[in-house]
This record gives structure tokens, C-alpha cells and sequence, in this order.
């Protein structure tokens, strides 16, 4: 009959006299670090590009310009309805919009609402 295998320690643990827990020194920490920090770098700089060549924000597209369209508001009516509040240059469009179908509820909205006038105000 064999006699049991002894596990031998980490060569680490050997080297500094710690057996049973494994360390790490301060080198590894350091190298851990500049690790995280590049691969954060690299996420901040491949946001930053997506961002400036227009995929990130929406108010511009790849060649650079200014969209013309986007959504200024949605409400939802329902679980299957909403309301959508679609502005096109300087005018605003007002649409329903269905599981089968949509509607143009009002067109040429004029658009100079401003959201802090006290006439906008309601009590």
C-alpha cells in the first residue's frame, strides 16, 4: 500500500516561509493595477472615438452634420399605444402610434416652447 501524497506548497509561499496561504507581493499589486488601468483607458478611449465619429450622442451623424430629425417626447397610452412628439428642422409632429398602424395627430408644431417661461406654469 502507497502512503498518502503530501500536497506541496505554493513555490511562493516556500520562498518567503508562509505555507498555507498564498501572497502576492507588492510587484503583482503594482502590475494588477497598471493592468486595470490600461484596460479602463482603453474603454474610455474607444467611448471617447465611437462618441466623436457620431455613435455615441445622436445629435450627429457619421459625415459630421447635424441630424434633422429625433424624438423630443413619448408617452405611453397603454400597454400597446403611445405618443410620440417628432420634431423635423424646426417643426414638431405629433404621432400615435399602434401595434398595426400609426396616425398623424398634428403636424407643423411650432416649437419655440420654452420650459422655464412662467406662462408654461400650471397651479
Amino acid at each position: 500500500m502507497k502512503p498518502p501524497r503530501v500536497r506541496q506548497p505554493w513555490p511562493m509561499a516556500v520562498a518567503t516561509g508562509i505555507t498555507g496561504k498564498y501572497t502576492m507581493e507588492t510587484g503583482s499589486y503594482l502590475q494588477f493595477v497598471f493592468a486595470l488601468a490600461l484596460v479602463i483607458g482603453l474603454i474610455l478611449g474607444m467611448a471617447y472615438l465611437l462618441r466623436r465619429f457620431g455613435l455615441g450622442n445622436g445629435t450627429t451623424n457619421a459625415l459630421g452634420r447635424k441630424k434633422r430629425i429625433s424624438t423630443v417626447e413619448s408617452v405611453m397610452i397603454d400597454a400597446r399605444h403611445k405618443l410620440v412628439l417628432v420634431r423635423r428642422d424646426d417643426a414638431e409632429h405629433l404621432v400615435f402610434i399602434g401595434p398595426g398602424d400609426s396616425f398623424l395627430i398634428e403636424r407643423n408644431i411650432n416649437s419655440n416652447f420654452k420650459k422655464d417661461s412662467p406662462d408654461n406654469l400650471s397651479f
